[in-house]
């Protein structure tokens, strides 16, 4: 499955019309999400149960997380910067969402809500290389390939290569893998 994300279809250029924000989140923050909070629009499609994940509180001042579905918050995780076998903690998913969406969507939202950041100026092109479940042990796997461009003083393209690992209880691991 290939796709693309890019800064004009970013939470933090959705974030920049409501509030002056100057880069982007280093956590999501959970919250218990109410009427007040708005739902960010460039995630919304991803859903537990007709429910948004991501939220703008209701003075547009954070990006919080919907704290029934990712109890502990969101870390985020810079892949660009991880080397072959480096490793950062996303945060924790709990199991009964997990099953509803499963590895290839919450994977995906995390890519587009940038809590795994692929890219720092222009967008990545990604694609999910391979999905492993090992059912005994609960484990799930996702591994993605791509390129991330930026700029110099010139465009560069460098690759970007990951894998997002989901345990039983719901941990989130990105781990850098070699090109």
């Amino acid at each position: 499955m290939k796709f693309s994300v890019a800064a004009a279809e970013s939470v933090l250029e959705e974030h920049r019309k409501h509030t002056a924000v100057r880069d982007f989140a280093t956590s999501y923050d959970p919250a218990e999400i109410t009427a007040d909070h708005q739902q960010v629009e460039t995630v919304s499609g991803f859903q537990v149960d007709d429910r948004p994940l991501l939220f703008f509180t209701p003075d547009f001042a954070e990006v919080v997380i919907d704290a029934a579905i990712f109890p502990e918050g969101l870390h985020v995780v810079r892949v660009t910067c991880l080397g072959d076998g480096d490793s950062g903690t996303c945060g924790r998913i709990e199991p009964e969402a997990f099953r509803k969406l499963g590895a290839t969507e919450v994977t995906q939202f995390l890519i587009r809500s940038h809590a795994i950041e692929t890219w720092v100026h222009l967008g990545a092109d990604l694609e999910i290389v391979s999905e492993t479940e090992l059912p005994m042990a609960g484990v799930s796997t996702i591994t993605v390939s791509g390129e991330h461009r930026y700029f110099t003083n010139e465009e560069v393209v460098e690759p970007v290569n990951f894998t997002v690992r989901f345990d039983a209880k719901g941990r989130i691991d990105v781990i850098g893998v070699k090109p």
